[in-house]
């Protein structure tokens, strides 16, 4: 089943829109010299491998609980059912962590994927431990400020919280109140509708 998955997770590559968003995070990590970079909700981790590949030089973590029908507005768990043909949406996730973490084997351990939730991964780093926190996990409002509340004081000063999605709702509400609207937005190429936020730590 695990080569039939993998086989699945490139031919969906061909179809995935998440592409034009791609660019964004080296752009910022070679704004901030960042080698020590984390993604928080890294799905088919096709954007982990993008940033493994044209930034050869860091060292990369992934936290991702692949928790099915957290948010019933973000579709993802259904689009992973309908890939695998997984009836379970749970089950559907199971075979999507264990697809993504033998596709990431290949950067001999450049690469470490973490099967938690955000703000319980985040009690396991030093403050100020790394150059770059990338925010892409829950989409919730509830979720964003957990996931920002955890991840801003592990960001040495210099570097960079960033993050995805700015302009769903309750991201941008989140956003805006932890920030008190003191942040950048970036996107890629004119991608307006892919925009990212970014905040360099002071």
């Amino acid at each position: 089943m695990l080569t039939q998955d993998l086989v699945a997770l490139e031919e969906n590559k061909k179809t995935c829109s998440w592409f034009g968003a791609y660019g964004i995070v080296p752009h910022l990590a070679h704004m901030v010299k960042a080698t020590n970079i984390l993604e928080n909700g890294v799905a088919y981790v096709y954007h982990a491998d993008f940033l493994c590949t044209t930034l050869p030089g860091i060292q990369y973590v992934d936290v991702d609980p692949y928790l099915a029908d957290y948010d019933p507005d973000d579709i993802f768990s259904k689009d992973v059912q309908q890939l695998f043909g997984e009836i379970n949406s749970q089950q559907a996730m199971e075979r999507l962590f264990k697809a993504v973490s033998f596709n990431l084997l290949r950067f001999d351990g450049r690469a470490k994927l973490m099967k938690q939730k955000s703000w319980d991964a985040a009690n396991k780093f030093v403050d100020e431990s790394l150059d770059l926190v990338y925010i892409d996990g829950d989409h919730t409002y509830d979720g964003v400020v957990k996931d920002l509340a955890a991840w801003f004081p592990k960001v040495r000063k210099g570097g960079v919280i960033c993050g995805d999605d700015i302009g769903w709702p309750g991201v941008k509400q989140a956003v805006d109140e932890f920030f008190i609207r003191n942040y950048q937005i970036i996107s890629k190429n004119g991608f307006e509708n892919m925009p990212a936020f970014y905040y360099v730590i002071e």
